[in-house]
């Protein structure tokens, strides 16, 4: 539990750092894509797809209440999801991609004025602060959380796979059609 706890910190902390460095949506228009290109945009999707994960969540939590081995499949779940999440800090720090989308507003972080001389102590406890934010609203954006930057390999993919594979693995064969 340290390990996966240790793990979405250090993403929080990426997630401001990427953040930070998401290029100018003038000089870097959205990338071409055959499929969003031809779908029209859907406003409620995502809050539908942080939803669908909360609702993933709670049955995982149904799943460890009732299973015999319940320590061990945390173990496993804590143990692949923080090695997961830290593969995915590595590819948001070496990959800037330009906002996938104009309906998002993606700007850098406005600091504040007692940053402006350089402050190497302050710009990190502000950071901290930053990353603080994320990681207490689970980086969802239904909490309120605002990033940019993390589209290379998506946090709610990471969560909604690995919540739907530890479910399907730990589940009776049965219960499926």
């Amino acid at each position: 539990m340290g390990y996966l706890f240790t793990v979405t910190w250090i993403t929080a902390f990426v997630m401001v750092i990427v953040h930070d460095r998401v290029p100018d949506m003038k000089k870097y228009p959205p990338l071409p894509d055959i499929f969003l290109d031809n779908v029209p945009y859907i406003p409620w999707a995502f809050h539908m797809c942080e939803l669908t994960g909360t609702v993933l969540c709670f049955v995982w939590l149904a799943v460890l209440v009732f299973h015999k081995h319940r320590f061990i499949l945390l173990r496993r779940f804590f143990a692949l999801s923080g090695t997961v999440f830290l593969l995915r800090c590595i590819t948001m720090i070496i990959t800037s991609l330009s906002v996938p989308g104009t309906h998002l507003e993606c700007t850098p972080r406005k600091k504040p004025a007692y940053l402006d001389d350089g402050n190497f102590l302050g710009e990190m406890v502000y950071k901290m602060q930053q990353a603080y934010v994320i990681w207490r609203g689970a980086g969802m954006s239904i909490q309120g959380v605002r990033t940019c930057g993390d589209y290379m390999f998506s946090g709610h993919t990471v969560a909604l796979t690995m919540l739907n594979f530890f479910i399907t693995e730990y589940t009776p064969r049965d219960i499926y059609l």
